[in-house]
């Protein structure tokens, strides 16, 4: 069968072969996939499959299809066969990003490759659906709150002041003061201190931490060191990594 008469609109769309997947399927610059005619050997005799315009389901939030090919069968994701066919793979550290047609527009002219930082910050902040700062369903601060308290912290005030004046929590105030959280605002002010057990809600010390290795070291259990001390069992495993407190010897 001549695949240009599959579809009576393909003079719009430009068709290219998915890498891999040659004789079985296709896919559009306009982002959509189709499979094509083919034989396949079945008991003794030969299966003739037509080929069709593939459904489209939602994956995680993207177009996908699912594709199959003997036993091999796969579910991918629109815009990368997209990206595959038309540009090429995805270069070693980036992702395919999606301009302001947003996720669901799986057409070349929407997709690129970018960082996954780019992909997660400044593409989302054009296209409006970056949830940040007051815009986060969980804000209980604002935009102008956050800058009045990293100037009076600034000028010497106090976060215990602040906490019974707000009515929220030390840690929230804590890290938007210092830029933990609501990155976005310039002026974040260093919490005074040095590093480490100078972190307002860190719940252990450079002492401690000390301690854990050299117990743990010793054969202590982690779980029990980690009832002790009033934290996670993940937190005292990421201390004897050294992935946590890198800077205590």
């Amino acid at each position: 069968m001549n695949q240009s008469a599959m579809l009576p609109f393909e003079e719009f769309e430009h068709w290219l072969d998915v890498p891999d997947w040659e004789g079985f399927y296709q896919v559009s610059d306009k982002g959509r996939v189709r499979s094509l005619d083919r034989t396949t050997p079945f008991r003794g005799s030969v299966r003739r499959w037509r080929g069709c315009v593939m459904r489209i389901t939602l994956n995680r939030g993207y177009p996908s299809v699912g594709m199959s090919r003997g036993s091999t069968k796969a579910t991918w994701a629109v815009h990368r066969l997209v990206m595959l066919a038309f540009v090429g793979p995805c270069p070693d550290g980036m992702v395919v990003c999606h301009g302001p047609g947003g996720p669901l527009d799986a057409s070349l002219p929407n997709l690129s490759y970018g960082t996954q930082k780019k992909n997660c910050s400044e593409d989302r902040l054009r296209d409006g659906t970056l949830s940040w700062g007051e815009s986060h369903g969980g804000s209980v601060l604002t935009e102008e709150i956050v800058m009045m308290m990293r100037e009076r912290y600034r000028n010497g005030g106090e976060v215990m002041s602040m906490m019974k004046e707000l009515g929220v929590s030390r840690t929230a105030i804590d890290s938007a003061i210092c830029g933990k959280t609501w990155r976005h605002l310039p002026g974040a002010v260093p919490l005074r201190g040095g590093s480490g057990e100078s972190v307002p809600w860190a719940k252990l010390t450079e002492a401690k931490v000390r301690e854990i290795r050299a117990r743990v070291a010793a054969g202590e259990q982690q779980k029990l060191l980690a009832q002790e001390f009033g934290v996670g069992t993940a937190a005292i495993c990421l201390i004897v990594k050294r992935r946590n407190w890198k800077h205590v010897a």
